[in-house]
């Protein structure tokens, strides 16, 4: 019987392994983690030429299909949850009140450790110059939205030790930009810290503003809209009824593995007489390399808009909750996703030709529009 004790362990031990190394050879059970959203590495081409690269790559594909993977790192990410601790710190914020939010660059941004100096204020201001000299060409306005990071908004959700450090970067380039292209920028981080509470104005598990924080972004925009053109009309806050649902999910979520497991009260604005509806695509050429590009080119008309206007929005995931808006605004709207470079795209322009345009940039990514990176880097 002793005999028998001493070689339960050894056999189930060695029988682990063997089934560990079996079942990566047969793939009987696969176990895929939530918060990954990418492909995994693949088996690499094995070519006598090219074995420099062969040690690497294999070791990727190892390392991103080990049997089991998914149920190890689920395990650990849970564990890690549970202690209050985020299991990807690369990626995510723990805040309070159920709140999360992006780590780098934003919380660099936050704390100030990126900021716009002269230098770097006067390059911006020469990429929009180029940009308004064409647009002039075309007699085409233009209006820039930046939409600030959550950072800002809900400060007080941030954990101890991360703190506003200097002026908001965002709010210095708006006091420049305002000089040099008048009634162009908004920046509606004072209107958002207004109506926060009321209007529920970015989601706690997601880094984007949720869709009542998108309707006073709208507005603001819009009000700017109606300062230079007084004609222009949008919608009240009055005219909009809000439908709450549960949410559960988010990119702040799927980072931590939790998606579909935590939720969070939201609300969707229903426009349920609306005579806006998707129209045919253009099928521009799809900026190469961008990970969505089924968001790349978004086309709507409305025959029963506000304002007969053709609009060309250039945006990033920011763009998706004004969209419901901006459709009821304009008779016909396009909206790109360009990869996040918020180019003037001039094969676009000159083939759908907006009677304006609106770019719209989170704030982490300004510096996207120059074309090196010198707005990251320290001085």
């Amino acid at each position: 019987m002793r005999k028998i004790n001493y070689l339960i362990l050894p056999v189930l031990f060695f029988g682990f392994i063997y089934f560990m190394f079996l079942n990566q050879y047969f793939k009987w059970k696969v176990y895929k983690n939530k918060s990954e959203n990418r492909s995994l590495a693949k088996f690499p081409e094995f070519n006598i030429n090219k074995l420099d690269k062969f040690p690497g790559e294999f070791d990727a594909y190892l390392n991103d299909n080990f049997t089991y993977r998914g149920l190890f790192l689920g395990a650990y990410h849970e564990a890690k949850f549970l202690m209050g601790v985020t299991p990807n710190i690369q990626d995510v914020i723990v805040g309070s009140n159920g709140n999360y939010f992006l780590a780098y660059p934003d919380q660099k941004i936050y704390s100030g450790e990126y900021f716009f100096d002269k230098k770097k204020l006067l390059l911006l201001e020469a990429e929009w110059r180029k940009k308004q000299r064409y647009l002039d060409s075309k007699d085409i306005p233009f209006y820039w939205l930046i939409a600030p990071n959550k950072h800002h908004v809900y400060p007080e959700n941030l954990p101890m030790g991360i703190y506003e450090k200097g002026k908001n970067r965002s709010i210095v380039l708006k006091a420049h930009f305002d000089k040099a292209f008048p009634l162009t920028m908004v920046y509606p981080l004072n209107e958002m810290l207004a109506c926060k509470d009321k209007q529920y104005a970015y989601y706690k598990q997601d880094n984007h503003w949720a869709q009542k924080g998108a309707f006073i972004a709208y507005q603001e925009v819009m009000k700017l809209m109606h300062r230079r053109d007084p004609s222009v009309r949008y919608l009240s806050e009055k005219e909009i009824q809000w439908k709450s649902y549960n949410r559960t999910n988010g990119n702040l979520l799927n980072f931590l593995g939790k998606e579909g497991e935590l939720s969070e009260m939201a609300y969707v604005a229903d426009f349920a007489n609306t005579s806006a509806k998707e129209a045919p695509l253009y099928h521009f050429k799809v900026t190469e390399g961008f990970p969505y590009p089924w968001e790349y080119e978004r086309h709507y008309i409305n025959p029963g808009a506000l304002n007969a206007k053709r609009v060309l929005i250039i945006r990033d995931s920011f763009g998706e909750n004004m969209i419901p808006f901006f459709n009821e605004t304009f008779s016909e709207t396009l909206y790109i996703f360009d990869a996040w470079k918020y180019a003037i795209n001039k094969q676009i322009v000159e083939r759908y030709k907006p009677d304006l345009i609106i770019f719209l940039t989170l704030e982490t990514n300004v510096g996207n529009i120059l074309e090196y990176e010198q707005v990251f880097e320290k001085e």
